[in-house]
């Protein structure tokens, strides 16, 4: 029953991660990631494609609030995956320059390569878990997780979000991306996770069937 999920596991490609995650908690779900425009924040493809983004205000809108009460779907377990397929939701409605080629599949891969890369070079910290990144991946290729996609429009951004972006381009951005580090974090120690509630285990069992569309 884990064929699908662990057949596609092994076909992510794996990317890295550059520079330091800054996020502001604003409310609960809503954070302003701020971008350092000399160090920058990015995750680098296995193909050196750089996924580079720009400050932005988020509630984890990318990830159909519906799903997030089940196990594996927060938009914030996996923070900086979140933060790249999150900018390439807003960076696709708010027509950015060089992001418009995207379309919600590639952006469902980009963020499962992504979690995938934190799960390969984090262990301490992330639970390696081959079903809980596939069904991530249908959740933003879900029917709900297109119309999204295809009928959204550019998400309003609070007027110091929008000043840091205008001081912001990607030319630049790609300039300076080399002067970042490997992102790295620092394992805690944090309390076995408890298992997963009946019907939710039964959920995993039956997406983890379902084959990529």
């Amino acid at each position: 029953m884990s064929g699908c999920s662990t057949g596609y596991y092994a076909h992510t490609t794996q990317g890295k991660f550059w520079g330091a995650t800054c996020l502001e908690w604003r409310n609960q779900h809503e954070f302003a990631f701020h971008q350092d425009s000399g160090h920058p924040f990015y995750f680098e493809r296995a193909n050196g494609e750089k996924i580079i983004p720009k400050s932005i205000y988020t509630d984890g809108g990318s990830i159909p609030r519906a799903l997030w009460a089940f196990r594996g779907y927060s938009p914030w377990e996996y923070g900086p995956a979140f933060i790249i397929h999150d900018w390439l939701f807003i960076a696709h409605h708010c027509h950015d320059i060089g992001y418009e080629r995207y379309d919600v599949n590639e952006a469902a891969d980009i963020m499962s390569e992504c979690i995938k890369t934190l799960m390969e070079t984090n262990p301490k910290i992330v639970e390696k878990s081959p079903g809980r990144m596939y069904r991530m991946n249908l959740a933003v290729r879900s029917f709900v997780a297109k119309r999204l996609w295809q009928d959204g429009d550019c998400p309003p951004q609070p007027p110091e979000i929008v000043a840091e972006q205008r001081a912001q381009s990607q030319p630049e951005l790609r300039r300076r991306a080399p002067a970042s580090r490997p992102m790295k974090v620092e394992p805690k120690k944090i309390p076995a996770e408890t298992k997963a509630p009946l019907h939710e285990q039964v959920l995993d069992k039956l997406i983890q069937t379902v084959p990529v569309p």
